[in-house]
């Protein structure tokens, strides 16, 4: 059980708040935590949304320098250059 909803029940326990109050409490504490693991989701979903964007230019730019670097490396090797 999590520290929060003990820290309720023990104040029902104490009379320091009635039933109804702790019920009132504990369904507000599992609206906020739900909201935040949507919230967390939603976020997580849209970073991942732009990762797909960026990856494709990404893997096309690093496919052009990999180009890139044979073609110079086989004309230095043909010029007999460093190679």
């Amino acid at each position: 059980m999590d520290r929060d909803r003990r820290n309720i029940l023990h104040l029902v326990a104490c009379g320091r708040v009635t039933a109804a109050e702790a019920e009132r409490l504990l369904t507000v504490w599992n609206e906020q935590r739900e909201l935040a693991w949507v919230a967390a989701l939603c976020v997580g979903m849209a970073l991942l949304g732009e990762l797909g964007r960026w990856i494709p230019p990404a893997a096309h730019w690093l496919g052009a320098q990999a180009l890139a670097h044979r073609t110079l490396w086989t004309i230095q090797h043909w010029t007999g250059g460093k190679g």
